[in-house]
């Protein structure tokens, strides 16, 4: 009886950690995409020069 305890055990470890593996991975993809939308958006900001006149 131990020894199916304790492999219950290790499988219910290795899908919570698999679950965990998915999230952060997730995760990480949506930072990635943050920052790739906050790059952009500045850059496209600072690609239009505003003229002024010299007078």
């Amino acid at each position: 009886m131990h020894n199916l305890t304790t492999i219950l055990c290790y499988f219910r470890l290795k899908y919570f950690l698999s679950t965990v593996r998915i999230l952060l991975h997730d995760m990480q993809a949506g930072v990635a995409q943050l920052v790739e939308l906050l790059l952009s958006k500045q850059t496209v900001a600072g690609s239009n020069p505003v003229s002024r006149s010299m007078s």
